[in-house]
């Protein structure tokens, strides 16, 4: 069927239809969905930093497995343009 605008979205009347839900519940998924790709790049991005780390080091990256340190995390937020709503968290754990 014919969905609704997005912009029904924001409607709060007390008489809403069936169509309007729909919207809501989409828009659920995909904030979720977001998040979830979100969650999912931070870590490829953090463990870059992992491997950059270790081939710093002198270690063979990719040899044996580490874990991801809070520091990486921190690091691949530091490191990535779209992240830059966080760096008040990052430079406040600095402290």
């Amino acid at each position: 069927g014919k969905r609704p605008k997005l912009q029904q979205v924001d409607e709060r009347d007390e008489d809403r239809d069936d169509e309007t839900f729909a919207i809501r519940a989409d828009a659920c998924y995909v904030m979720a969905r977001a998040c979830e790709l979100f969650a999912m790049d931070m870590t490829k991005r953090s463990e870059l930093v992992l491997e950059d780390n270790k081939r710093a080091r002198g270690e063979r990256a990719g040899h044996a497995k580490s874990q991801l340190k809070v520091q990486d995390v921190l690091c691949a937020i530091d490191n990535t343009d779209y992240c830059d709503f966080l760096l008040d968290l990052v430079h406040a754990r600095d402290d």
